[in-house]
């Protein structure tokens, strides 16, 4: 009897970005949608331009924690009103796929627990900050 394989899905890898300003592509963004939390949030795939390695963000859209959310509109260019407000249109997608952008990289640990409960003590990167391209050195 054939198996059918067509759903089957590479699995995903973490990769460890080094440390430093990286130039990174936006390959798509969702809809805002909740968190786990209940928080609004945008899922943005990136991709990092050197290594070619993809992953998702999820900046949030909660008042007064969306610093990072206004960074990348920010760094992607997206339109200004006369009040200084982003045009985005909550909960429609961001303008921003195809458009690049310099993120922050930085490292932090990573505590995680294996099925067995054992833990483990990694380290993580994290895209703490985004700014235009027009930055790069």
């Amino acid at each position: 009897m054939p198996i059918d394989m067509s759903e089957e899905r590479r699995p995903k890898r973490k990769v460890l970005l080094p440390i430093g300003w990286r130039e990174f592509e936006i390959l798509d963004c969702s809809e805002e949608v909740k968190s786990k939390q209940g928080n609004p949030k945008y899922v943005i795939t990136i991709r990092d331009v050197e290594s070619e390695y993809e992953e998702e963000i999820h900046p949030i859209t909660v008042k007064g924690k969306r610093w990072f959310l206004k960074s990348i509109c920010e760094a992607c260019e997206v339109p200004i009103d006369e009040n200084g407000h982003l045009i985005i249109d909550p909960p429609n997608p961001l303008p921003i796929k195809g458009k690049k952008f310099l993120g922050l990289v930085e490292h932090e640990p990573n505590l995680w627990y294996d099925r067995e409960n054992n833990p483990h003590n990694d380290v993580q990167h994290k895209i703490v900050e985004a700014k235009g391209i027009a930055w790069k050195d």
